[in-house]
């Protein structure tokens, strides 16, 4: 019989990395559902996006999921403090982002609906728990956008991003 080992994220110093797995994880499950083939890989930004997939941009997919930051929590409600020299809780949004390089152009064999692909990770993220955390913490949609000053005649990027809400504990 296997056991899987659960911990809570906030008292994890690789809770970062395990986040963005769990994301990358959901969406090669997403594309995997939707038949779709892409490139998924954690990625800073969207030049190390380019530069991992230069030899495939028209030839499938790809997208790049990383840490974009982290924030107090958004929810006035969300600070609670305690008395001075006790503990202080406080909510830090966690934020990722998931850039979405679609194929796009004459010189492309195939042609794929960008806000089709956007909408089945938003259904497939939306709502869900980061997986091994042991308070279910679930991922929450912020936003999304088209990159249009970093499109090309052959790519169009878009990204979406995602927020996991977790208590920071300090003294």
């Amino acid at each position: 019989m296997t056991t899987i080992t659960t911990t809570r994220l906030n008292q994890d110093n690789e809770m970062i990395e395990r986040m963005e797995a769990d994301l990358i994880s959901k969406i090669r499950e997403a594309f995997y559902t939707a038949n779709l083939e892409a490139y998924i890989a954690g990625v800073f930004s969207l030049d190390d996006l380019e530069s991992k997939t230069e030899d495939d941009l028209c030839k499938k997919l790809a997208v790049g999921v990383g840490y974009a930051g982290a924030e107090p929590g958004s929810d006035p409600k969300s600070h609670l403090n305690s008395a001075p020299g006790g503990n202080t809780v406080k909510a830090v949004d966690f934020l990722f982002h998931a850039i979405l390089a679609v194929p796009h152009g004459p010189d492309c064999s195939e042609r794929y609906s960008a806000t089709k692909l956007l909408t089945v990770l938003r259904r497939s993220i939306q709502g869900t728990t980061c997986s091994g955390d042991a308070t279910s913490r679930s991922w929450a949609f912020v936003k999304e956008l088209p990159n249009v000053q970093d499109s090309t005649e052959t790519m169009l990027y878009y990204s979406q991003v995602w927020l996991l809400r977790l208590p920071s504990v300090g003294m």
